[in-house]
């Protein structure tokens, strides 16, 4: 007890009295070169969590897959803010996200391609091909419609005429030098005999002598199957004219579609991708050049099967040169920092939205949307780790 009450007295004869106005820190304005703190740049540190900072930056610093970042702590100590803050700080040091584009696969309809482009292009592109498109719209019916186009297919025509006209004048001619007219019938082509230029009766044959007879008969045979021969060469020369007829069709089309083509190959000649998808483009165009043609009235048109009027056939049949710019990084600087507070599976991995047409759900590679991975890919993701 002694030696307490000397321990009190120590301290009670070292303490001071204070006056009232020591109790206030007073600071001379003159000494700062800003009017009010809003000229003040934001702090940058979060003060009393050194440990939490330094674990950030290691874990946003190893750059292998697989690992993630967790963040721990009572609710209001500013985790979100502070994780956001950091990431956008450090996101501003790295590259630009590219683009993500889902283009039609002409070969397997079901299995889009996806196209990696530099940020802010797959924009572009999605706009130079619908400008495309709308060319498209007008060069190839002006190309079918040309003078030129005319002639040459007519052209075709006449010479498959011509060569049906000479194979029979040929036959004929050499009905006629035995006697045998070539006719017509209801059921097809036939040969009579003749007798002074006119077909004789079946009762003025049989008058004639045995001999002349067998003579004619054999004749007609002859002649039937030099008939037969030309009758089953007719379907193989229509199938030339229609080949050489589509040959046409697409060097018409490649000339309208070629100089269209070759502008956009010239503007994207630094993007292997691209090339290769207009490459593909200018094919299927080409095979396809009656979606861009001026459909005939009350023509029918069909889309997997169904039909549908002709305005949204066309609309439908040409959708496949649409490009899908599942993710646009255009003007922004450096990698994407995305927080998804709605963690529902559509929202994290996106979804394929359908069309109704006709009582059917149909979809394509266009109807495709992206979900919180897709727009973080080549960044960072925030997510509730409880919620998830």
């Amino acid at each position: 007890l002694a030696l307490t009450d000397a321990i009190k007295r120590s301290r009670m004869a070292t303490i001071t009295a204070l006056e009232p106005g020591a109790l206030c820190l007073r600071i001379d304005p003159q000494q700062f070169d800003f009017e009010t703190s809003a000229q003040l740049e934001d702090l940058s540190q979060v003060i009393g969590q050194v440990r939490a900072m330094d674990a950030i930056q290691f874990g946003i610093g190893i750059r292998h897959l697989g690992y993630n970042l967790f963040v721990l702590g009572p609710p209001g100590t500013g985790r979100h803010t502070i994780v956001h803050q950091v990431l956008e700080e450090q996101a501003k040091q790295e590259p630009d996200a590219p683009d993500w584009c889902y283009v039609s696969n002409f070969e397997q309809a079901h299995k889009p391609r996806v196209l990696r482009l530099p940020a802010g292009l797959g924009v572009t592109l999605r706009d130079d091909m619908q400008q495309l498109m709308d060319d498209l719209r007008s060069a190839i019916p002006a190309a079918f419609e040309s003078d030129e186009y005319r002639a040459r297919r007519q052209e075709i025509e006449e010479e498959l005429k011509e060569r049906h006209e000479k194979a029979f004048d040929e036959l004929r001619k050499r009905a006629e030098e035995h006697s045998v007219a070539l006719i017509r019938t209801p059921t097809g082509m036939s040969f009579a005999p003749t007798r002074k230029g006119e077909v004789m009766s079946s009762d003025d044959f049989h008058k004639l002598p045995e001999q002349e007879q067998q003579r004619v008969e054999a004749a007609v045979t002859s002649l039937q199957e030099r008939l037969e021969a030309v009758i089953h060469q007719l379907p193989q020369w229509k199938r030339e004219s229609l080949r050489r007829a589509r040959e046409l069709d697409r060097e018409v089309t490649k000339a309208a579609v070629g100089h269209l083509i070759d502008e956009l190959r010239k503007k994207y000649a630094a993007h292997s991708q691209v090339l290769a998808y207009l490459e593909a483009v200018e094919q299927s165009v080409i095979d396809n050049a009656d979606d861009f043609r001026h459909q005939e009235e009350g023509q029918e048109m069909t889309f997997l099967g169904i039909p549908v009027s002709r305005a949204a056939g066309s609309a439908t049949a040409l959708r496949r040169y649409k490009v899908n710019v599942l993710v646009d990084h255009g003007g922004a600087q450096g990698a994407p920092v995305v927080y998804e507070n709605n963690q529902s599976l559509q929202n994290l991995v996106g979804r394929i939205e359908h069309l109704a047409q006709m009582g059917a759900l149909l979809t394509d590679f266009t109807l495709i949307k992206p979900g919180a991975l897709h727009h973080a890919n080549g960044g960072y993701l925030i997510l509730d780790a409880h919620k998830l």
